[in-house]
């Protein structure tokens, strides 16, 4: 399986009822990420990704919110030497997906680390040893977002479009 790898000469142009928005990507590290100021919270948005010679096009979709009730995390342990970690909601009914990418602390080198993404309805999700040093668990929150992929002849590209929810382990 090859390497993952971050496109750094993007652009996504974001449209809802008549307005647009350019975003670009991060020059060093590839991904997009902004607040939208066209549309509201019951807006679909369609989006073009462009590299190079490569478009893909995405049809309009609705925007997953912060609206997961109860969403909670724990650790065994502590931060500075963590267990398990769980991450546990009330279902929002939207069909969306809840993620959480962990990176290995800042202290470690290397682009690794743990990912979990599980539907909505699942209500919770669970990872028996996230990457962690002595130096602590980076857990950066939980996901709440919308999923789309395509292949390209570079390789596969995902859209998720959502929100971040600032849930830090108890």
């Amino acid at each position: 399986m090859p390497e993952q790898r971050a496109i750094k000469a993007a652009t996504l142009l974001v449209s809802s009822g008549g307005e647009e928005r350019e975003y670009s990507a991060d020059t060093q590290l590839g991904g997009i990420y902004s607040v939208l100021d066209i549309g509201d919270a019951d807006s679909s948005y369609a989006m073009t990704l462009s590299w190079g010679d490569t478009e893909v096009t995405l049809d309009p979709m609705p925007v997953a919110n912060d609206e997961l009730e109860s969403a909670m995390v724990t650790i065994e342990g502590d931060s500075s030497m963590p267990g398990a970690l769980d991450a546990s909601w009330q279902p929002s009914g939207r069909a969306a997906f809840v993620r959480s990418r962990i990176p290995i602390n800042h202290h470690a080198s290397g682009p690794t680390f743990t990912e979990c993404a599980v539907p909505e309805s699942t209500g919770a999700f669970h990872a028996d040893d996230p990457l962690a040093v002595g130096t602590g668990l980076e857990f950066q929150g939980l996901e709440h977002v919308f999923v789309a992929a395509a292949t390209t002849p570079q390789g596969c590209v995902e859209f998720r479009f959502g929100e971040q929810l600032f849930v830090f382990p108890n």
